[in-house]
């Protein structure tokens, strides 16, 4: 199916933090992902600079941005705080 007929529905996210706190709560690891995963996915546009995915990660406490195409608004990929630490180290990710 081409990119411009899917409809995209992104429900939710799981975690580091997310499974932390599911097996200090006795989760069996048998639960399905949507019972589990955060639905308060943070995201960010590719317009944006990576000062400000940093920030917005910092802020929010999370380790991960679903990125948005900045024209279709659909996802274009993951940035994770491992991403801006070796960009900023070594510029690349």
């Amino acid at each position: 199916m081409p990119d411009d007929e899917r409809t995209w529905n992104i429900r939710g996210q799981f975690s580091h933090s997310t499974s932390r706190e599911r097996l200090r709560g006795g989760c069996d690891g048998e639960r399905a992902l949507r019972e589990v995963a955060d639905r308060d996915i943070g995201t960010i546009s590719s317009s944006e600079s990576l000062v400000a995915a940093a920030e917005l990660m910092r802020d929010r406490g999370i380790a991960h941005l679903m990125v948005r195409d900045a024209q279709s608004g659909r996802p274009a990929g993951m940035l994770s705080t491992l991403d801006v630490a070796g960009i900023l180290a070594w510029g690349e990710s």
